[in-house]
């Protein structure tokens, strides 16, 4: 079994099923943007291609340097157990990298790419196109029935690594906040 009856990815399988789902949802975001939106999908990651390799490098480093940490932590606080053998869990950290990357890369192109790049495009207001795109990101990763009482803990966590981003660029520099590589002052606005 796959995904048990709640829905759950419960075994390696069933979240590499779960994580190849993202390739369907990264391929409707770039009919969307080249079809109804008729732009190239780069447009969506940015203009300037060095800043979003650079940002994309520096953010695998910190998470990275986090996970390392994390795994010191296990093992220094606990005596860990194999739970796979080595070369079938090699065999799933292969499968397992491209598909986090398509999932994260494919979150940012929604959220950020296209949904904020939209109301940026026909909202003037700052407060709509930079709070409601980490609104609903966090919203979709409300989930009691997995995380219990701690549910929005990790629904308001996650909208606000959303918000950190923009309002911290914003507070730097109000007049130059970029949006998907476009400064908004440059976007059609309708309203």
């Amino acid at each position: 079994q796959v995904i048990s009856p709640e829905g759950l990815a419960t075994n390696a399988p069933a979240v590499i099923f779960v994580l190849s789902t993202f390739l369907g949802v990264f391929a409707g975001a770039w009919v969307t943007v080249r079809l109804v939106l008729r732009r190239p999908l780069v447009t969506a990651f940015g203009k300037n291609w060095r800043a979003v390799i650079r940002n994309g490098v520096l953010a695998a480093e910190i998470m990275g340097l986090l996970g390392g940490l994390g795994v010191l932590y296990a093992f220094v606080s606990s005596d860990p157990l194999p739970n796979v053998p080595f070369v079938e869990w090699l065999g799933l950290f292969v499968l397992a990298v491209p598909l986090i990357l398509i999932q994260v890369t494919t979150e940012e192109l929604m959220f950020r790419g296209v949904l904020q790049q939209q109301l940026a495009a026909r909202f003037r207001s700052p407060w709509i196109w930079m709070v409601a795109p980490s609104l609903v990101f966090g919203a979709l990763h409300y989930q009691p029935d997995v995380l219990g009482s701690n549910a929005w803990i990790a629904c308001t966590s996650t909208a606000m690594v959303g918000l950190r981003r923009r309002i911290s660029i914003a507070a730097r520099n109000p007049s130059s906040v970029w949006v998907g590589g476009m400064r908004t002052s440059t976007m059609h606005r309708s309203g």
